[in-house]
């Protein structure tokens, strides 16, 4: 069996320990409290709290803002520098590369409150929208 590789924090340059994120695999750094996970990880997360919440989101758009190079490296891509961009007003460092993302403590949260407020706020009118688009009259064609 191959050792697992080796992680090191973007931010400390420590090892990162594995470890879960809600019911998503992350690595957490022991200095800072940051977490390395892929998006679509974050992604998931969000779903489950949603549903655990009654907040459906069949889709978790995170509303990403125009990226801004930073010198943190990517831990899985060595030799990829980490670009900050915006998800749900919160600035998080995600590498171009392999869509991992580096949430100091805390935003992953924030994120995740943010998302689950939109959703149930405009869930429901967005599926009351569909339903009357789906139902409308349809004229002679």
């Amino acid at each position: 069996m191959k050792p697992a590789k080796r992680l090191d924090c973007p931010r400390c340059a420590v090892e990162l320990a594995a470890v879960a994120h809600g019911s998503v695999a992350a690595h957490r750094c022991p200095l800072c409290r940051g977490y390395w996970m892929h998006q679509e990880g974050l992604a998931h997360d969000i779903r489950q709290t949603g549903g655990q919440k009654g907040v459906r989101l069949p889709d978790v758009s995170f509303l990403e803002g125009p990226p801004s190079a930073t010198d943190w490296p990517c831990p899985d891509c060595k030799g990829v520098l980490l670009e900050t961009l915006t998800m749900r007003g919160v600035p998080v460092e995600r590498c171009p590369s392999c869509d991992g993302l580096f949430l100091q403590e805390g935003e992953g949260e924030l994120i995740t409150r943010r998302v689950l407020h939109a959703g149930a706020q405009f869930g429901p009118l967005i599926e009351e929208l569909n339903k009357m688009i789906r139902n409308r009259p349809r004229g002679d064609a």
